[in-house]
């Protein structure tokens, strides 16, 4: 069967419908073994660590200061120029003041209360379908892992890659490294694929960001989905495939 595609805006002229995703998955990427999936504005209709700001705040826990962080980091993360130490930085902050315990329950409650309904039901589709076909999903975002594993088990995802700290002495220490963030995705990336016996050619990747052009150009079949104004002049050159999803409660 054709894919459908449509117009959807100026910046695109073509996207893949996501509620046809069935029919194209089998026209575009029937060899696929392994699907790998970033978080924000891929999984989720929103910038999660905006979110996590934005819940801390609404509790009257120390969310105004991460507020303020993460809008000045979001600016330079959107023109692709955030470097990683900055990032973890505001990680390392966040985390600071908590034992891992927690932080874990902390990360529970606000998936609960604000995380679970910023999942696109598209995105909760395409990852079912997967799954309905044999086929591994994976999560690998720039997210603190604690946060990331509430949406990957949510999800019945097989494997997630987020960032991470050292725990001693029931305290958060040092980041541990490999990133995952740009080129540090592709070591995440390349490992997952061969604990499934595939090589990064016979994976999917989806994506919003600039920031994870590296790994959509090592994948076999790179998907933009919902992409910033840098990723989406990309794709036109590249002609990847374009998913659009909308936020709940569009029209």
């Amino acid at each position: 069967m054709p894919l459908k595609l449509r117009q959807k805006s100026l910046m695109m002229k073509q996207g893949i419908l996501a509620e046809n995703f069935e029919i194209n998955i089998r026209g575009v990427f029937p060899g696929a073994k392994v699907a790998f999936f970033d978080l924000d504005e891929t999984i989720t209709d929103t910038d999660t660590d905006g979110l996590w700001a934005r819940w801390r705040l609404f509790k009257g826990s120390g969310g105004m200061k991460e507020v303020i962080a993460i809008f000045s980091l979001m600016r330079s993360y959107r023109r692709g120029t955030m470097s990683i130490d900055r990032y973890m930085k505001y990680h390392k902050m966040r985390v600071s003041s908590l034992s891992p315990e927690k932080y874990d329950a902390m990360a529970r409650r606000f998936f609960d209360q604000w995380g679970r309904d910023r999942i696109f039901p598209e995105a909760e589709n395409m990852i079912r379908y997967y799954r309905q076909h044999s086929v591994p999903t994976v999560l690998l975002t720039a997210q603190n892992d604690v946060i990331a594993r509430r949406f990957s088990e949510y999800l019945n995802m097989d494997e997630v890659a987020g960032n991470s700290f050292s725990i001693e002495d029931e305290k958060f220490t040092s980041p541990i490294t490999p990133y995952c963030y740009r080129e540090g995705k592709i070591d995440y990336a390349r490992k997952f694929a061969a604990e499934f016996g595939a090589a990064l050619s016979d994976c999917a990747f989806y994506s919003d960001s600039i920031n994870d052009l590296a790994l959509l150009s090592e994948v076999g079949y790179p998907v933009v989905t919902n992409p910033d104004a840098l990723l989406a002049k990309e794709a036109a050159r590249r002609n990847w495939p374009v998913v659009i999803m909308e936020k709940r409660g569009a029209s």
